[in-house]
């Protein structure tokens, strides 16, 4: 029956995929067995019958099939075998073909089925470890059991495990163990660290968590779960993303702070007028509230406030095209803006790439109000309110491009004769209250059409305008010598006595005011050279003669620099014993064209170009160093300058050249005169305290000159005093000479200290100091200043001659 229903299946295969062709079909069936077929049309008619009566046992079958017009139909087969000796042959071979089938599928087909799959498993296992070790993130698989499946290359670099150090198979704990072993754990121990991971494995939810390790690193894993109770998870170095973000915050607070911390209001505007940031200041500066300070508000809206709290002015529209063109621009730029409570804001106006501007806002109310006092001031003296030396000269250019032809101009130049002493001695008040008051009388002398000016600290300049000149200027000169002249009486001091020396410049076609006021203060400079109170009118020589002096200080300092200038040393010989108790140094130039020059015809000029500062300090050193190689009993006098005081380093340079030179401060005697204690008395006074402590004496030279000489005799112990060579040359034939030497002398013998006298030439002149009681003397009659080359044969001739 199984048969018999395949050969009829067959027959309605055969049907279905050809043309229907009756006779070919029965002459197939006929070959197998008995076959009767019926083809039944689409409206019912019987188209086609053909075949005898099939034998038991029947088979039907029923198929729709399609004809060779298109028409389809019903085709109905029944069929059955012939006999069984027809059958068998063909269960014979169906057997066969069915031996063959099972042997294919059982033994040829699985074996090359497994060949291809064992292939396609290793292609996809290729690509499985270039994908699993080129990931940028470690990759491990975990089972059931905590067991490692897999891990990837980067896993094992990131945590410092050498290749093949966890094979599969390998426990969480045994990784621990070899993770900790390399250092790349985090700060807890491996139970602890056990724990942690095996807690996460039980999860059943994704989970991402940060491992911070002990060698710097942060990882980030993300673990999640497999449904057979493992796990998967990769493991991400985010180490430099997490410092950037730290350094990222720290910059973001960093400028926040700096922001906030600004002097100045800052505002941002995107291109859509909307706000960026502002800082604190920005916010107090216009008192904008919470809402009105937060980024996106509009410009507009801002603006609006601040005109409806009275710090805009009140025409918006006027407003708002002014900031419209300032944007529209598109260029840096600076304005002030006065608001309507009273307060100037200076802004700086920064437009931005892309659109929108940058604002910084700085309150200069204040300020403002500081620059119209500081621009009087800048033209005026703060203390007599006279114009100072600015608006003097912008006076002077006015006047010398004046049109009217039958005025003539004038330059007078002014300074006040001993007004430095009486500032040092009186006080700088009282200073001032007499620089007021030199003011007040310099207004009475001159006329309204004139000007006068305080250029600085004594000096005063008047530009005189009058149709004779020079005998306007010399008459107006002379007014002002002589009203300078008359006493003052000030509030806290009367009578006080200064004078003053004027230089006259007369204007020339050619002369600029710089030159102009030259002029007149070279004209002064020579004015108080040929004796103080009286006046010069600038005349070309003088400027020659300056240029002359120029050339000599340019000498000086060549001088200086190529060792022209040398140290001669005069003794001083103690009047009783006959012998040398010391030397005096003194400066001598040895010019190549002049000869030898005694220090009187170059030390002022080296005082006056500052020279004497550098000059001092060689001095001493050479003397300190030349002392050095004396008998121990011997010293070596050094005269100073006022200015080797000033910088207050005198004292250092002394001790620096005792040092070099290793001679006891005890042999070492400094001279200062009275001018020096004029300046800056009380400096003076504190850096020859200090010198005194070291143990070097100290010696008041020309005493008896000066008019406070007694006075400061008072306020410093001096160790000697020295007799000017003035009073000496009159000993023997000026009374008046006499009596200050003898008054000198017994002042100084009473007081403990030791006199010496200066500029003795004479036996006589010694004679009659050493009966009033003169301790030491000096002068030509004993010797001249020598080299230091002949000091030795000059200590042998006195010598003898004392014994």
């Amino acid at each position: 029956m199984a048969d018999h229903a395949r050969v009829a299946g067959s027959l309605e295969i055969a049907l279905r995929h050809h043309s229907v062709n009756p006779e070919a079909s029965l002459r197939t069936a006929d070959n197998v067995g008995t076959v009767k077929l019926r083809l039944i049309g689409a409206d019912g008619e019987m188209l086609l019958q053909r075949g005898s009566e099939p034998a038991w046992p029947r088979v039907t079958r029923e198929a729709t099939v399609k004809l060779a017009d298109g028409e389809e139909a019903r085709l109905e087969v029944e069929g059955s075998l012939r006999s069984a000796f027809q059958i068998i042959p063909l269960l014979t071979l169906i057997g066969i073909l069915l031996g063959m089938l099972v042997y294919y599928v059982g033994c040829v087909l699985p074996t090359r089925v497994i060949d291809r799959v064992l292939s396609a498993l290793r292609v996809q296992n290729r690509r499985f470890d270039l994908a699993v070790n080129n990931m940028s993130q470690g990759l491990c698989f975990f089972d059931g059991d905590a067991r490692l499946i897999v891990c990837n290359d980067r896993y094992l670099e990131m945590y410092g495990l050498p290749a093949g150090s966890v094979p599969p198979g390998t426990t969480l704990r045994e990784i621990v163990d070899r993770r900790f072993e390399v250092g790349s754990h985090p700060k807890m121990t491996p139970e602890e660290y056990v724990v942690w991971r095996s807690s996460l494995a039980v999860i059943d939810r994704p989970v991402d968590t940060v491992s911070h390790l002990i060698n710097g690193a942060t990882i980030l894993i993300r673990h999640r779960p497999m449904p057979d109770g493992g796990w998967v998870a990769t493991h991400e170095d985010i180490t430099d993303a997490e410092d950037g973000k730290q350094r990222l915050a720290q910059q973001m607070q960093r400028f926040d702070a700096a922001l906030n911390n600004m002097p100045h209001g800052l505002s941002m505007f995107d291109a859509d007028r909307r706000l960026i940031v502002c800082n604190r200041k920005y916010k107090e500066m216009y008192r904008l509230p919470a809402h009105l300070a937060v980024p996106g508000t509009l410009y507009e809206d801002i603006i609006r406030y601040r005109q409806d709290t009275n710090q805009e002015v009140s025409d918006r529209a006027l407003y708002e095209r002014e900031a419209r063109e300032r944007a529209d621009r598109n260029k840096a730029m600076h304005y002030r803006k006065p608001l309507m409570d009273g307060r100037i804001i200076q802004i700086d106006f920064e437009p931005m790439f892309g659109g929108g501007w940058v604002t910084t806002h700085q309150d200069i109310t204040q300020a403002t109000e500081a620059e119209a006092k500081i621009s009087h001031m800048a033209q005026h003296d703060a203390l007599t309110a006279l114009p100072n030396r600015t608006a003097f000269r912008e006076k002077l250019e006015a006047a010398l491009k004046a049109p009217d032809r039958d005025t003539s101009v004038a330059v007078l130049y002014l300074d006040l004769d001993r007004f430095k002493v009486v500032n040092d001695t009186l006080g700088h008040a009282l200073g001032d209250e007499l620089l007021e008051a030199v003011a007040g009388r310099l207004k009475l002398c001159i006329d309204d059409t004139d000007t006068i000016a305080r250029l600085g600290g004594d000096e005063f300049a008047i530009i005189q305008t009058a149709a004779k000149q020079p005998d306007a200027a010399t008459e107006l000169a002379s007014r002002i010598v002589s009203a300078i002249a008359y006493p003052f009486d000030l509030e806290r001091h009367q009578g006080v006595t200064i004078g003053t020396s004027v230089g006259i410049a007369l204007p020339r076609v050619e002369d600029d005011p710089v030159s102009i006021l030259e002029h007149a203060d070279l004209a002064l400079y020579f004015a108080k050279a040929n004796g103080r109170g009286g006046y010069r009118i600038f005349d070309p020589s003088m400027a020659r003669d300056m240029l002359s002096r120029r050339a000599m200080e340019r000498e000086l300092r060549h001088a200086f620099e190529n060792n022209q200038l040398e140290l001669h040393y005069q003794p001083i010989i103690n009047l009783e014993s006959g012998r040398i108790v010391s030397f005096e140094a003194l400066l001598r130039w040895n010019h190549p064209e002049r000869g030898i020059l005694p220090a009187g015809e170059f030390v002022n000029l080296a005082e006056e170009t500052g020279l004497i500062v550098p000059l001092g300090k060689w001095v001493i050193e050479q003397a300190c160093a030349a002392a050095a190689k004396w008998p121990l009993d011997v010293k070596i006098s050094v005269n100073l300058s006022a200015l080797q005081f000033h910088g207050r380093t005198l004292a250092l340079h002394t001790l620096s050249a005792l040092e070099r030179s290793g001679l006891s401060p005890q042999r070492l005697d400094l001279e200062i005169t009275e001018s020096v204690l004029l300046h800056e008395s009380e400096t003076v006074m504190t850096t020859l305290r200090g010198l005194k402590d070291l143990g070097i004496t100290i010696t008041l030279d020309d005493f008896g000159t000066g008019y406070s000489s007694m006075r400061y005799l008072q306020q410093f112990p001096f160790d000697r005093l020295k007799i000017d060579r003035g009073f000496v040359a009159g000993v023997l034939d000026n009374k008046e000479c006499a009596a200050i030497v003898d008054a000198i002398i017994g002042l100084g013998n009473g007081l403990g200290r030791t006199t010496t006298a200066e500029g003795v030439e004479t036996a006589e002149q010694m004679r009659e100091l050493r009966n009033a009681g003169c301790i030491e003397a000096q002068g030509y009659y004993f010797s001249p200043a020598v080299p230091e080359r002949e000091i030795g044969a000059l200590w042998a001739k006195i010598h003898r001659a004392a014994a």
